[in-house]
């Protein structure tokens, strides 16, 4: 059986944006057992993705 953990991140910057905590939060999950499974839009506003929602899953016991 699998388990999920969801962790929303946003975008920081007005040029060039950027995932504020993006490497920290991968390596703070891969560190607890957590694989990156993938990601969904979580806020989008005025034409720009403006978060993100980083899904992570890892095998449960039983």
């Amino acid at each position: 059986m699998k388990e999920y953990r969801y962790e929303r991140l946003s975008y920081d910057g007005w040029i060039e944006k950027r995932l504020t905590g993006l490497e920290e939060t991968i390596d703070r999950c891969a560190a607890e057992g957590w694989s990156y499974a993938g990601n969904v839009i979580s806020v989008f506003l005025s034409g720009a993705v403006n978060e993100v929602t980083l899904i992570f899953e890892r095998d449960t016991e039983g």
